[in-house]
């Protein structure tokens, strides 16, 4: 979590981004549900802020991003006993992987999209790059039925304050090579973006 602007959370947040592994080879797959689920636990376990933690308006905003189409699934679900425990053997599109978290697989009937939408101002989903059909299954992820597909971090950045509902300047983490600085003073123009695809 970032709190808007406190440099603390700002470092954590890049602390925790430099803490993550590069994933083998062979373990490159994509568990839209597991994202979902692990949201669900945090909201449910008292972790997100409340009105009395902040000054002004409180927005609750969730964005699920990814680059890839759904092969994993987890069956028990995070929270059952058991569970989770990680189904599908990972490769190309599954729609038993999309259909898990919207909750139309038989045997498993929680959406956890709308379960975080009951908490949330709003649930967005975010493609990197991603093709037609990859976008077409975020749509499904999205409240608004609508996913953006961003080819670069300037365009994440720009949309920031329209997706999270502030004003500019947001402190924002920028990405070259090995080398990541904050730089709350020189944000982007939200009005400069190109090529943002909202197919």
């Amino acid at each position: 979590t970032i709190t808007g602007g406190n440099l603390a959370s700002a470092n954590a947040a890049i602390a925790a981004i430099n803490g993550m592994a590069q994933p083998f080879g062979n373990d490159q797959y994509t568990n839209y549900e597991a994202g979902y689920q692990q949201a669900l636990q945090w909201i449910n376990s008292g972790g997100a802020l409340t009105e009395a933690d902040v000054t002004g308006a409180l927005v609750n905003e969730v964005l699920f991003i990814s680059d890839g189409d759904p092969n994993r699934w987890n069956d028990p679900d995070m929270g059952q006993p058991g569970g989770p425990v990680v189904e599908g053997s990972g490769g190309g599109f599954s729609q038993t992987a999309l259909d898990q978290v919207t909750g139309s697989t038989p045997g498993d009937s929680s959406n956890e999209i709308t379960a975080i939408g009951a908490w949330a101002d709003n649930v967005r989903a975010i493609g990197l790059n991603v093709d037609s059909g990859q976008d077409d299954r975020l749509d499904t992820l999205d409240l608004t039925g609508d996913a953006l597909n961003i080819t670069s971090g300037d365009q994440l950045l720009a949309l920031l304050p329209e997706l999270i509902k502030v004003s500019v300047p947001i402190i924002s983490a920028t990405v070259e090579e090995d080398d990541l600085t904050v730089d709350a003073d020189n944000p982007p123009d939200p009005d400069s973006s190109t090529g943002i695809n909202e197919d």
